[in-house]
């Protein structure tokens, strides 16, 4: 699977930004963490995670600098509960559960539990404050007992045992965009 077109398109639109130096980097692996960890090695001052199915605006990705204290995620909506974003908070005992996710009626900058990474900014200072590996599988307990949450999961659970509070950016133009197989997927279900 390749970047989508529409996603191309927003990378185009941000280059526009004539007050922006960007280097623009793929990295593929089939272990997702691996590419994610790889790509936060680099030299850089800000490092925008973007998905290669997720488009979004100069606009969104100027909330996200401008809100970027150290780590902001931007919020896209979420491919499995419609009308919510991929992000929200955990279930009470459960860290690295899913309890809710945020309704897409929200706006502004929130706090939550958790983000998927298909769209964030990060300053390499927090970077390497937080200390490898920044993305990881970690076993979680559950109410149907152990299982391995996903690596954005684990990003976030580190991110809170630090102490860290998760900023959501909401009501942004974010698309996350069905892929072919996915909307034949859609299709069948209904």
């Amino acid at each position: 699977m390749g970047i989508e077109l529409e996603v191309l398109k927003s990378i185009d639109a941000l280059r526009a930004l004539k007050s922006f130096e960007f280097d623009i980097t793929r990295c593929k692996s089939s272990f997702l963490p691996n590419s994610r960890n790889v790509l936060l090695e680099g030299d850089y001052d800000y490092f925008c995670g973007l998905e290669s199915d997720v488009t979004f605006t100069p606009e969104d990705f100027l909330t996200l600098f401008e809100n970027c204290d150290d780590l902001i995620f931007g919020g896209y909506p979420s491919k499995c509960e419609v009308g919510h974003y991929e992000a929200g908070n955990f279930l009470k005992d459960y860290p690295g559960w899913v309890s809710e996710r945020i309704p897409m009626s929200q706006k502004g900058i929130i706090p939550v539990d958790w983000s998927a990474a298909g769209f964030f900014m990060i300053k390499k200072s927090f970077v390497d404050k937080i200390g490898k590996p920044w993305f990881r599988c970690p076993d979680i307990m559950t109410p149907n007992g152990p299982d391995i949450c996903e690596e954005a999961f684990g990003f976030c659970l580190k991110l809170r045992e630090m102490g860290h509070q998760i900023k959501l950016a909401c009501g942004l133009s974010t698309q996350h965009l069905l892929r072919k197989d996915e909307e034949r997927e859609l299709a069948q279900r209904v």
